[in-house]
């Protein structure tokens, strides 16, 4: 509501006992008149005052502007002034986002130019899947987070020292053995592992059920652990399949040597027919003249004197069979009890015929177990 006061000053006051002229009426029609006190909104009409009305150097405070806390002011269509609210889209902007999971606050928006079409300033949001980009830029935990689209970042992007190389010559500017660097230029910039770089201590190294494994090309072509087998048997190739550990040779007990006429078979589950047979017996007691002076855990391999003994061991895809015509021969050992601490690794010593015990003597069989090795 408008209050004013209106105050009329005469322009001429006509004297009493004075002569009126023409002069003192026309002076007497202009009176002045003074307008004081204060005009309300209800009085203004919309669109009333324009921007001739405001002075260019009003200086208008900018306490005295309507927007909301956070929000930006900038020009929209047709030059009109456009809020940028930071949690909303609006006439002129473009934004998106979600909201922080743990503060639950508004994702981060920064101001953007959209270019000269419709050349507008808007708030870009950080949901990439609205609006585009292969940077994000979040808010997670109330901090700044950068966040870079998949497959975005080339080798150009990165520095050349990323792995470290030496700038001076005195080497100290970067680290003088890097494993990863940068080749190439251009577009065709690409990071690669410096060769003779990677040593034993760089390959991952793995826990206590892997040791003892080697590394191998398996049949797909990737490399693989080849888990480790037992102690003495070897790598064995299975063409373009995976390689497998296996046994040089296979050991099989027939059990304590037989006397008289025998046969003795025992299943080998090798897969295949051994083609590789060696017979051996093995002392089971100490050292005496009816063990022919071996002593236990000596091994001895069988051989036939066409005469007093004759035997043969042979095979099929399934058995390994020991034939016999009596209990086995076999000759003293040689040299026992003959002073050897002369004897050194790797130096052969040479005895006299004199020193070597030449009995071809039968084995008492409860003294010796048999075995066979086979591949």
């Amino acid at each position: 509501m408008s209050e004013f006061t209106v105050t009329v000053t005469p322009s001429e006051t006509f004297p009493d006992n004075t002569n009126v002229t023409r002069a003192m009426l026309r002076n007497a029609a202009t009176p002045q008149v003074s307008l004081s006190g204060t005009i309300g909104t209800s009085d203004i009409s919309n669109g009333a005052i324009t921007d001739a009305k405001v002075s260019a150097t009003a200086a208008i405070n900018g306490t005295k502007l309507g927007i909301t806390r956070g929000a930006i002011l900038a020009g929209g269509v047709n030059d009109a002034g456009v809020i940028l609210h930071p949690d909303t889209s609006t006439a002129g902007a473009f934004a998106a986002g979600g909201y922080d999971g743990v503060s639950n606050n508004k994702r981060a928006r920064f101001v953007v130019s959209r270019g000269t079409n419709p050349n507008e300033m808007g708030l870009i949001g950080t949901d990439l899947g609205t609006v585009g980009g292969d940077i994000k830029i979040d808010v997670v935990d109330d901090r700044l987070k950068v966040d870079i689209q998949n497959g975005k970042v080339d080798a150009k992007h990165i520095s050349s020292t990323i792995g470290g190389q030496s700038l001076t010559p005195s080497g100290n500017a970067y680290n003088d053995n890097p494993t990863i660097g940068i080749t190439g230029s251009d577009d065709d910039t690409y990071i690669r592992v410096i060769d003779n770089s990677i040593k034993l201590a760089q390959l991952g190294h793995v826990g206590s059920a892997y040791f003892g494994s080697v590394i191998a090309f398996t049949s797909d072509g990737s490399p693989a652990y080849i888990p480790k087998g037992q102690a003495n048997q070897v790598l064995t190739s299975n063409g373009n399949s995976n390689p497998t550990w296996k046994s040089l040779y296979t050991t099989f007990n027939l059990g304590d040597a037989q006397t008289s006429a025998k046969a003795i078979r025992v299943k080998h589950g090798l897969g295949y027919t051994p083609t590789d047979l060696h017979v051996y017996l093995k002392c089971k007691t100490a050292a005496a003249e009816n063990t022919q002076y071996w002593a236990s855990g000596d091994v001895v391999y069988i051989n036939s004197d066409h005469d007093s003994f004759v035997c043969n061991i042979s095979a099929d895809g399934t058995h390994i069979i020991w034939q016999q015509n009596g209990a086995p021969f076999i000759y003293e050992k040689a040299t026992h009890g003959v002073d050897t601490s002369s004897d050194s690794t790797g130096t052969a010593v040479a005895f006299t015929t004199t020193d070597l015990v030449n009995d071809w003597i039968q084995i008492t069989p409860s003294n010796w177990t048999m075995h066979v090795i086979a591949r």
